[in-house]
């Protein structure tokens, strides 16, 4: 999974011929783990849910234009920007902004066994991630729990 995103991102680079934008990279990774995770009832969704956890503008903005101009295994994604956990519904995936990393242990524990993707960015408790960025001065990479990640009911795709 690494080496696709890696892949993706150095083509995206050389096309422009430019750097991506900091929520460019986070959304293009986002959206890279959605495709590179099977979730048990994919063949039934209508939409694909991305939700964004937090008050980040750059980041609304960003995945607003994916969902947009993307489709994410086969069907159009929804995205909602929220503030709250209680309004997380129905979600194949949540990204939760820097703004709201003393949320997500609620919400890993409200999500605990439901096929959900939890996407964090620079959270400690590696115990509690799913997915998790890294950022560092220029550069990003990420870190996988892949045992969170089946105990969600979803799969890593080969």
């Amino acid at each position: 999974m690494k080496f696709i995103c890696l892949v993706f991102l150095l083509t995206a680079v050389s096309l422009f011929g430019q750097s991506m934008l900091k929520e460019e990279v986070v959304v293009t990774y986002v959206y890279n783990f959605g495709t590179d995770v099977k979730w048990p009832n994919e063949a039934g969704f209508k939409s694909f849910n991305i939700y964004l956890l937090g008050d980040d503008r750059k980041l609304k903005n960003s995945f607003k234009a994916l969902a947009l101009n993307k489709k994410l295994n086969g069907v159009k994604i929804s995205f909602k920007q929220v503030n709250e956990i209680n309004d997380i519904r129905h979600a194949q995936l949540v990204y939760i902004a820097d703004d709201k990393h003393g949320d997500f242990p609620k919400l890993f524990e409200k999500m605990e066994g439901q096929p959900v993707l939890l996407v964090t960015n620079n959270y400690a408790n590696k115990r509690l991630v799913m997915i998790n960025l890294i950022k560092k001065k220029d550069r990003m990479s990420f870190e996988i729990n892949k045992a969170n990640i089946l105990n969600n009911l979803l799969e890593t795709k080969p």
